[in-house]
């Protein structure tokens, strides 16, 4: 299900992909995002062959979702994914989230806002050319954050993912521009 502004997007998308067998929506005016309570962009929902939602997420929570479209194709189960009545292992880069307060959670909400409207905006327009044309190439910057009401605390995960796939000329060059930009003053962990 896409939010973009027109369906001729997703259907660009889609047939680029290859992805014709699989069912794809243009959520247009509908309530889908609080039905489905997605909280942010880009939000991935993959539903398999049966009609379950076997992943609902940010899509840099998985290493490659066209192998995840392709396993559910073939009937087969996500790694990492809780399945009903079963707790999930995480996967390796994935983390329970650190002790945190409030204001942690606060100071690293203040900094995505900086990352979006400065530095995202600057790697964005330096990068133009060097990233046209790449598989996948973006940076950007989760948190993940839970209360426990039992004994009043919370835990949090700020992470800045980054997937870069393409050429390797193209690769490092905007690896190492991203990397340059990213060096200093930031509180998130980094997932390459």
């Amino acid at each position: 299900m896409s939010i973009d502004k027109d369906a001729a997007t997703v259907v660009t998308h889609v047939n680029n992909k290859g992805w014709t067998s699989v069912k794809h929506y243009h959520r247009a005016g509908s309530d889908a995002s609080d039905v489905y309570q997605v909280r942010g962009v880009p939000c991935v929902m993959i539903i398999d062959t049966k009609g379950k939602i076997a992943f609902k997420g940010h899509p840099a929570q998985r290493k490659d979702l066209v192998a995840d479209f392709n396993a559910l194709l073939e009937g087969k189960d996500l790694d990492g994914v809780e399945k009903p009545g079963e707790k999930a292992e995480p996967a390796e880069e994935e983390g329970e989230g650190k002790k945190s307060t409030a204001e942690d959670i606060e100071k690293a909400m203040n900094e995505m806002d900086t990352f979006k409207t400065t530095t995202g905006k600057e790697l964005i327009s330096e990068l133009k050319e060097e990233a046209t044309g790449m598989m996948r190439n973006f940076c950007v910057l989760t948190l993940s954050a839970n209360y426990n009401p039992q004994d009043d605390s919370w835990t949090s995960e700020y992470m800045n993912h980054r997937v870069i796939i393409g050429p390797q000329a193209k690769v490092d060059v905007c690896k190492e521009k991203v990397e340059a930009k990213m060096k200093e003053g930031w509180s998130f962990e980094v997932n390459n």
